[in-house]
């Protein structure tokens, strides 16, 4: 696969953009029909005619139902990422969409979390991990786990299984370890290609991985493990498959033995009987891999059941399923899902329909346990406290929150927990796999209540609900609604008062609710309801924001309403003050945020740009196939609230990341460059209420009319701020800009001439684009979208449709 090509020129109709490194490119268009031209040097020109443009919804309906989202094709890494994304979009109440890493070639390694808390665990709710496509070659799991996804938040709420189990669990996904692998994958419908297996680097991930009889240091450990070993440190995961492909097989640990050499030896675990039980139920849930067929074109019987021991098929150094349970008391099993290791799209359906109930038994399956906390005497939650089976000699931990889960087969069994000096009764329980067994250890220091033994019968509820959480409360100062409707409808919406997870809680305090920039409410109770005529109700519980579009009449427009917090603190910030709150983002937010320079003003005041992007290298190494963005304040030194603005934003940026779902998406798909201030030096002599004082720069030349122009020659000398943000917008190559000034209210878009000088209408080849653009700000903006020039009096509208060229 050839490398991506820098500086390549994209023409659609008449707009031309250039790509950036790695050959990524964008173009801002608003919806409609392109005829796009690339052409690059001597290569031979490329013409993609008709290319249809549909206008994004910013929250796509919930389709709710039986639905079964069947496979049609496969994505390659672009689209699996939009489409990850728009799984999490479309449900931000019950999904969360995180990077654990990069690839080799810098791709993200995704994972798409799905339950009812998704964005942190839940003290007494179990972490359950799927990954996919770990030799880049075998696709099938890839594609799987998307449809998988899709189907678990489809049918949340309305499927009492799928209901319960993301009621109960928490579970990760993550489609493709070796995105670099896929992409050099050749399709070709047999079990011995090897085109894209390896990463990268050559290298295969299941032999990558520290082995409990080989655990060879010198080897070193690819990106894409270290990964993932520091992804399960984080969490503390129960249960995981690893789906791969060529053959059809359930395969549970041991991979290998002591010596290594002994092939087709059973390599028996502490916890084979439930390894076999657990394979078994994704088994016998297939419609074949039960028969244990597998490949065997004569039709015999390769693995009875359609599960077999790793070393008793052939032996593994270094595999993922064998770390998992060794080092993170994480059981793993390794799902072969069929001989064609990458099958054409059309054959999706049929292995979908073959794995679509296998998954979810398989999932559901990390239920099949005892659970319940550890404690002290004194009631203290106890983390790290190992739980002992009798005649068994795996022991497992609890968890950071004092919470554990022992797998184990149905059956009685005697079990114990202890840490250090500490240790509990012996306890005998009866385990089910028809629901799980809750019990709570208590740990002594009197080593006669260790001798004790309680025979405990548990009886489960007739409906199992989630463990009672302790939800801390989110306090917002200032709630705004913004109407994409017709401003004259208004809205009726119900607040709820939320903490950081997606319960109700009731504080009582009073909550300032403003529309369109004005106080209209108080707040009663917990609740805050704003009775204007349109909408019926829209409940915030958890999520930033819902579309509500039931309308009291009947009728189906739309409203789009967030929540937006106050700043901590407001004021204006001097030069150094700015580049102090710079260091205390990267202190805050160290793995997605960097400060560079691009220049000095003419008084040598630093021109500093705090660059925000989730999921990048941590030594700040761009990933190209981000967009970048830059948002500039201040290049008048006194309009100053711009400035303010960009400072507040990118705090706000940082604090908000993984609990505001809109930051969350910016921040992993953009890469996000803040200039707050272009003109320190006007700013420093900038006095309140003097419009002139400050304007402009350290020789008071205008930063505004500085720059080079289509029409007209620059007059002033060019300023060694202009010359900075040149240099600084042709090395960054950004897509799109906002440049926030003072002194009216309005967005202002190109032209900013004419060639007659005169005050016409001087539209560029992008007007269509540059008008969808500015409308978007105004009308998100709570008085901007009424067009008045608020500075004065009158208040008379001046700007009719909210934007002026």
């Amino acid at each position: 696969m050839g490398a991506g090509l820098r500086g390549a020129a994209v023409a659609a109709n008449d707009h031309v953009v250039f790509s950036q490194d790695g050959g990524y490119f964008w173009s801002p268009l608003v919806s409609g029909t392109y005829n796009l031209k690339i052409t690059f040097g001597s290569y031979p020109e490329v013409l993609v005619p008709t290319l249809a443009v549909e206008e994004r919804t910013q929250l796509p309906e919930t389709v709710m139902g039986d639905i079964d989202p069947v496979p049609t094709q496969h994505e390659n890494f672009l689209q699996m990422n939009r489409t990850l994304h728009s799984i999490h979009e479309e449900y931000p109440a019950i999904t969360d969409l995180y990077s654990i890493g990069k690839s080799v070639d810098g791709r993200d390694l995704l994972v798409l979390v799905i339950g009812k808390y998704p964005t942190k665990h839940v003290p007494g709710i179990p972490d359950f991990k799927y990954i996919g496509n770990m030799h880049g070659n075998e696709v099938v799991g890839r594609s799987l786990l998307i449809s998988f996804s899709k189907l678990l938040c489809k049918n949340y709420n309305t499927d009492p299984r799928i209901t319960r189990i993301l009621s109960t669990t928490r579970i990760h996904i993550m489609p493709s370890m070796n995105p670099d692998g896929f992409e050099a994958a050749v399709p070709v419908r047999d079990s011995y290609n090897t085109n894209g297996r390896a990463n990268a680097h050559g290298e295969d991930l299941n032999r990558n991985f520290p082995d409990q009889f080989h655990d060879g240091e010198e080897k070193k450990r690819e990106p894409e493990t270290e990964a993932v070993m520091k992804w399960m440190s984080a969490h503390h995961f129960i249960l995981s498959a690893n789906l791969h492909g060529g053959s059809l097989v359930a395969n549970y640990p041991f991979d290998d033995t002591v010596s290594g050499l002994q092939n087709h030896v059973y390599s028996q675990c502490p916890d084979d009987t439930f390894f076999q039980h657990v394979s078994r139920i994704y088994a016998d849930n297939h419609p074949t891999m039960h028969a244990g067929v597998a490949c065997n074109l004569d039709g015999t019987v390769q693995f009875p059941g359609g599960i077999t021991n790793g070393n008793k098929w052939y032996p593994v150094t270094g595999g993922m399923q064998d770390y998992n349970y060794v080092f993170h008391d994480c059981f793993e099993i390794t799902l072969e899902l069929g001989c064609a290791k990458y099958p054409d799209g059309k054959f999706l359906p049929d292995f979908w329909s073959d794995n679509r109930v296998s998954l979810l038994e398989y999932a559901d399956a990390v239920h099949h346990s005892l659970t319940g906390f550890v404690k002290s005497s004194g009631g203290e939650l106890i983390s790290g406290a190992q739980i002992h089976v009798k005649e068994n000699s795996k022991s497992v931990k609890s968890g950071a929150d004092g919470d554990y889960w022992r797998l184990l087969v149905p059956g009685v069994h005697e079990v114990w927990a202890e840490k250090g000096p500490l240790r509990s009764k012996t306890v005998e329980v009866t385990v089910s796999d028809k629901y799980q067994v809750v019990y709570n250890f208590t740990l002594y220091s009197e080593q006669s209540s260790w001798n004790e033994t309680e025979h405990y019968v548990f009886e489960p509820p007739e409906v199992f609900e989630p463990p009672a959480v302790e939800v801390p409360v989110r306090v917002r100062e200032k709630i705004v609604i913004v109407s994409d409707t017709d401003r004259s409808e208004g809205v009726k919406v119900t607040f709820i008062k939320h903490g950081a997870l997606d319960e109700t809680t009731s504080v009582g305090e009073a909550i300032t609710c403003y529309i369109n920039g004005e106080e209209v409410v108080q707040s009663e109770g917990n609740t805050v309801a704003v009775q204007v005529k349109g909408l019926s109700t829209v409940e915030f519980q958890g999520a930033s924001y819902y579309r509500a579009t039931k309308f009291l009449d009947g009728s189906e427009k739309s409203v789009n309403v967030r929540l937006f917090p106050l700043p901590s603190s407001l004021g204006y910030h001097s030069h150094e003050e700015m580049l102090a709150t710079f260091q205390s983002v990267l202190k805050e937010c160290p793995q997605m945020s960097w400060v560079y320079d691009i220049g000095t003003t003419h008084e040598k005041r630093a021109m500093q740009v705090l660059r925000m992007s989730a999921g990048d290298s941590t030594t700040g190494a761009e990933n190209g196939s981000k967009q970048r963005i830059k948002l500039v304040g201040g290049i008048h030194g006194n309009e100053a609230v711009g400035r303010e603005c960009l400072i507040n934003l990118a705090q706000y940026f940082c604090s908000s990341y993984g609990h505001d779902d809109l930051v969350t998406r910016l921040l992993d798909t953009l890469d996000i460059h803040f200039l707050p201030s272009v003109n320190p030096d006007g700013f420093a002599v900038a006095e309140h209420d003097n419009w002139t004082k400050g304007r402009g720069n350290g020789q008071d030349y205008d930063l505004n009319r500085n720059f080079p122009d289509r029409i007209a020659p620059r007059k002033d000398p060019l300023q060694p701020e202009t010359s900075a943000i040149m240099k600084w917008s042709k090395d960054k190559m950004f897509t799109t800009s906002i440049s926030l000034h003072g002194g009216s209210l309005v967005a202002c878009y190109p032209y900013d001439n004419s060639e007659s000088q005169a005050r016409v209408y001087a539209g560029s080849p992008d007007d269509n684009t540059f008008v969808y653009m500015a409308s978007t700000y105004a009308k998100a903006h709570p008085t901007m979208y009424k067009g008045e020039r608020i500075c004065d009096d009158d208040r008379v509208s001046v700007f009719g449709r909210c934007i002026m060229c």
